[in-house]
């Protein structure tokens, strides 16, 4: 896998870790929720990097493909990873579950960021 990818993922998890840990002080349950709502954009990004990754070269239109059915497999596996949480987790709690998703999200523009 790429290094960017690599760098782009392990700043998803170390943001999960301490959103689980900030919500820990407070409630496992929230803990526990801010720990799927990463998990879940963190496997949404491993998702698509390995369909990405799995095109070496190609046509401009072969990338672009590509590059769209990450997307597609991304947006997928977001949605059936959040609808696993709210039908397996009756615990859930909502704002600790949607602020950690958003966190995998906003390390998309701190890898590109840091050197």
């Amino acid at each position: 896998m790429d290094r960017g990818l690599r760098k782009l993922i392990a700043l998803q998890l170390g943001l999960t870790l301490l959103a689980a840990g900030l919500c820990a002080i407070r409630e496992i349950d929230w803990a526990a929720s801010a720990l799927a709502g990463g998990g879940i954009g963190t496997a949404a990004t491993g998702a698509a990097a390995v369909c990405i990754t799995r095109i070496k070269g190609g046509s401009p239109g072969t990338l672009l493909g590509a590059q769209i059915l990450a997307e597609v497999i991304k947006i997928g596996v977001t949605m059936g990873l959040f609808v696993a949480a709210f039908l397996f987790y009756k615990e859930v709690a909502v704002g600790p579950l949607f602020v950690a998703y958003a966190a995998t999200l906003i390390a998309y523009g701190l890898a590109m960021a840091l050197p």
